[in-house]
């Protein structure tokens, strides 16, 4: 029954849609022939117009299917396995006190906002035989012991964002849906892949927080600083 109602109410918008584009349609020719100047103006604006009602068309339909079905679109269903509980909290501090930063504290711990997973930790310092070492090198202990510490748990990896690496604070995103990720990976945070994996590089250690990089514009900037030392 749900399902037909939304399939009337898709049949419904999508007949108005077009029967909408095709008035505009007949405006637009007419209004054409007796201004011809303003062919590409008005043909930019009706296409922004159509791109906005489509995006907007479609976000419709979605919240009327979920609120009619109770059913969760597909990119914002939540793994939740992957979300830790209290004790693994204290259990990963520990991990972490053990092999790299002294009293470390958390500072905030989201399990879901909008399917991603937060967690801002703090500390006094790093250990001082790990002062010699790059940022590199800090995020691949990092990157190694939480993967270590979710698959000795979960049986599986997960994709890390870090988007804060001092030697006083960690501060790092999960995702736990596709939107999830889709909305980390936009904001071109540090993003850190399986152990195994190539990993983007990054600046040197005790910068406040890891820029944000782009390396496809890092490697035109390099191929145009050889070129013009060959020149």
């Amino acid at each position: 029954m749900l399902t037909t109602a939304i399939s009337i109410i898709r049949n419904i918008l999508t007949t108005l849609l077009f029967g909408g584009l095709i008035a505009c349609g007949i405006i637009f020719l007419a209004f054409l022939s007796l201004h011809p100047n303003l062919y590409r103006p008005i043909l930019h604006t009706i296409a922004c117009g159509f791109r906005s009602l489509k995006k907007w068309l479609g976000k419709f339909i979605r919240f009327a299917r979920q609120e009619m079905t109770g059913e969760v679109p597909d990119d914002e269903v939540v793994n939740t396995a992957i979300i830790l509980t209290d004790e693994e909290i204290k259990q990963l501090l520990s991990l972490l006190e053990l092999k790299l930063y002294v009293l470390p504290v958390l500072i905030q711990y989201a399990p879901n906002i909008n399917g991603i997973l937060w967690l801002d930790i703090s500390a006094v310092d790093t250990y001082p035989e790990y002062d010699g070492l790059s940022l590199e090198e800090r995020q691949k202990i990092i990157i190694h012991l939480l993967q270590k510490f979710y698959f000795e748990r979960r049986g599986f990896y997960v994709l890390l964002f870090l988007k804060v690496v001092t030697s006083t604070r960690l501060y790092l995103a999960i995702p736990l849906s596709k939107r999830g990720q889709r909305f980390l990976e936009n904001q071109e945070v540090q993003s850190i892949i399986l152990p195994g994996k190539a990993e983007k590089r990054a600046p040197d250690f005790l910068t406040e927080e890891v820029p944000h990089r782009n390396p496809d514009a890092t490697d035109q900037e390099s191929t145009t600083s050889d070129e013009d030392r060959t020149s």
